[in-house]
């Protein structure tokens, strides 16, 4: 079960967090007025952004393994793994979602990915990536 590839998301998605830290802190700076309760509040608001922006910098919204695809939206939240040959049909939604049915344990299910996270060239290499691996064909 070796990584054949991962991907980031999008530079805009990874920086907003870090950039509504800064921009938290430097508002509790300079807001002399407001009560020194609320400036604590607000840098303490602005260090959280900024650990939660450094988590989503580093993190890897799609992992491509030899047996299976692994999706996670956001750092904490939990990991979605689709094994390739339970696959059943692979459908895009627009630009920014695919849905996808596969057989998990007896039973059909359904997963949607978000690939909007993805730059547009990331998305087509990840489709190419599923659709190498699965046995069936990507629908439009």
């Amino acid at each position: 079960m070796s990584l054949i590839c991962a991907f980031k998301a999008k530079p805009v998605e990874r920086y907003a967090q870090l950039f509504g830290g800064c921009v938290l802190i430097v508002f509790s700076m300079v807001m002399s007025g407001l009560s020194h309760e609320i400036r604590i509040l607000f840098a303490v608001l602005g260090l959280a952004g900024i650990g939660f922006g450094l988590l989503s910098h580093f993190h890897h919204p799609f992992r491509v393994f030899e047996e299976y695809l692994e999706a996670r939206k956001t750092p904490i939240s939990p990991t979605t793994k689709i094994s390739y040959s339970s696959i059943q049909s692979v459908k895009k939604k627009g630009e920014s979602k695919v849905v996808i049915h596969h057989d998990q344990e007896g039973t059909s299910k359904r997963a949607t990915l978000y690939t909007g996270l993805l730059a547009k060239d990331d998305r087509d290499a990840l489709m190419g990536q599923i659709g190498s691996r699965a046995s069936v064909v990507i629908q439009d």
